[in-house]
């Protein structure tokens, strides 16, 4: 995601299996210290790694068992989302600037794009890592997976060729159903909102991809103004902003 970070404050409290080397991964990769005071928590117990807070709400990823979520089967000739980012004209390369709960990336490197992933929020990042660790499927082990701002990722991008990027921001009003409604709270919560959204996309138009797909609300305005054409279904839509050079 991009944006504020919600409670998220730098330090968790560690339960569970964790080793010295794992605690300096979490400082020097995530920028994760422990504190016994803190109001969240991570559980690890053997390959697993859960993240709780105070009052009994979790996530953990599973990028195997969970079948409703990440293993989606659609037809590639007539998916919006694939049709948006150009699947029928060639493009396999696609950067997803708003990681969140991982599922869209998935979708995309299931039905053959070579995908990096971005996601800011440190605790999000970890936990798909591990997820992406445990997981026996090749395509998973595929997809690249970066921590950081979609903002500063996009700064230092040499765009390639053939690339679209996608971007999915979370909004106050925006509701997902990848998780039961107590969790999406937690979720809404942890990663806060992505107030820049419209600065971001702007950059992302500035590093002239091949397109830019924007997902959002069927009723919601469209982020910047100049739209080259959106595809839409029963309950949101793909506003596809195409580079002139590509046009």
């Amino acid at each position: 995601m991009v944006g504020t970070l919600g409670i998220f404050v730098g330090s968790v409290k560690l339960q569970g299996d964790w080793s010295q080397d794992e605690i300096q991964d979490l400082r020097s990769n995530f920028g994760i210290s422990s504190d016994d005071a803190a109001e969240l928590t991570l559980v690890k117990n053997e390959n697993q790694i859960q993240l709780k807070s105070h009052d009994g709400h979790h996530l953990c990823f599973d990028f195997d068992l969970n079948r409703v979520d990440y293993h989606r089967k659609t037809s590639k000739s007539s998916d919006p989302l694939l049709k948006a980012l150009g699947y029928s004209k060639g493009i396999r390369n696609v950067i997803d600037l708003s990681m969140g709960l991982a599922i869209d990336s998935l979708f995309l490197a299931q039905n053959g794009f070579t995908v990096t992933s971005i996601e800011r929020h440190p605790l999000m990042a970890l936990l798909v890592r591990q997820a992406q660790k445990n997981s026996t499927r090749e395509f998973v082990k595929k997809i690249d997976f970066v921590h950081s701002s979609a903002q500063e990722f996009l700064k230092s991008l040499n765009t390639p060729e053939k690339t679209a990027a996608y971007f999915d921001p979370m909004f106050p009003h925006k509701k997902k159903s990848a998780l039961p409604r107590q969790e999406m709270v937690f979720f809404r919560k942890l990663v806060g909102s992505d107030d820049d959204a419209s600065e971001t996309l702007a950059l992302a138009i500035s590093k002239k991809f091949e397109r830019v797909v924007v997902k959002r609300p069927l009723k919601a305005p469209a982020l910047l103004p100049q739209v080259s054409y959106t595809i839409e279904t029963k309950l949101m839509r793909f506003d596809v902003y195409k580079s002139q050079e590509s046009s």
